[in-house]
This record gives C-alpha cells, sequence and structure tokens, in this order.
C-alpha cells in the first residue's frame, strides 16, 4: 500500500507557489486619493480622509460624489457627509437613480444654505 506522504509533499510546493505572489508587495504604485479621482481606488481614500476634515470646499465634493455611478463612492460619500453633519437628508446610496438625485437635490440646497450671503466690503468714510 502506497503512503500519501509523497502525494503531500508534491502538493505543497505548488500551493506555496501559487499563494506567494498574493503576499508580495504590488509593483503598482497605490492610487493617491483623491476627491476627483475618475478610479474608485483614488477617491475612497479621499472620501474617508474628507470625513474628518472641517473644510467646506471638501463638503461640496462630498456633495458631488452622491451622483457618482460607483455605488462605493456614493457610499462613502454619505457615510462622510452623515460622519461631519449628523444627517443623510434620506439620501440612500443603493436606492434608484430618481431616489438619490431628488436626495442629492436636497444635499445641494443644504449646502448653498451654508454658504450663506457675501459679506459687503467695508467701505472708508470719505475724510
Amino acid at each position: 500500500m502506497r503512503s500519501a506522504k509523497p502525494v503531500a509533499i508534491m502538493i505543497l510546493p505548488i500551493g506555496v507557489a501559487l499563494l506567494l505572489p498574493g503576499c508580495l508587495p504590488s509593483q503598482q504604485a497605490p492610487a493617491k486619493a483623491d476627491l476627483r479621482a475618475t478610479d474608485t481606488a483614488g477617491r475612497v481614500p479621499a472620501l474617508v480622509d474628507a470625513a474628518g476634515q472641517d473644510d467646506a470646499r471638501t463638503l461640496a465634493e462630498l456633495v458631488r460624489a452622491l451622483s457618482d455611478e460607483d455605488p462605493a463612492v456614493r457610499l462613502f460619500a454619505i457615510q462622510a457627509l452623515d460622519r461631519r453633519t449628523g444627517q443623510t437628508l434620506g439620501y440612500r446610496y443603493y436606492e434608484s437613480a430618481d431616489h438619490r438625485q431628488a436626495a442629492a437635490e436636497r444635499w445641494h440646497r443644504w449646502l448653498d444654505e451654508q454658504d450663506g450671503p457675501a459679506p459687503s466690503a467695508a467701505v472708508d468714510p470719505a475724510p
């Protein structure tokens, strides 16, 4: 009767060879986090970072991201907005395009209300 041990010894190096490439660092440079990146890998880290920022410009980018085609981008955008503002305004990233559009419009109105009127320039009285 043959032992199964030699077969296992032959299979082990093959398994290691198949798994090893997944453990090695990628030769491709990681995507740079950018709110306006066209790829999800570049946008999602920027959306996560924007959740912790206190910058009006990033709020506008988060609101724009609610209309993105990629559900992952929409998910991270609404999570960032919720974290920063404490509200979702009824937006759900997984809803139909019509429902998402209506909620995104609420966010755009909210954003416009945050801007408020522009301060008027102070005029020095004539001497």
